[in-house]
């Protein structure tokens, strides 16, 4: 793995996470394995007492 990725978060047109020199994957045998799942979920814990929902626009997940 080589730490050339990069990670870049903005909520409402505000950059909020600019991580550069990512590590995706490791050297432990992986070197050649692939990104096959993306997943963006609320995490509340164990639960929670009620309904939630959220929304998610203009997502790009790119190589480039």
């Amino acid at each position: 793995g080589s730490a050339n990725g990069i990670f870049r978060y903005w909520l409402d047109g505000t950059q909020l996470i600019n991580a550069t020199n990512v590590e995706m994957r490791d050297d432990a045998g992986n070197s050649d394995a692939l990104i096959n799942q993306f997943a963006i979920s609320p995490y509340i814990g164990v639960g929670s007492p009620a309904n939630q929902s959220f929304y998610i626009d203009q997502i790009i997940l790119g190589t480039e």
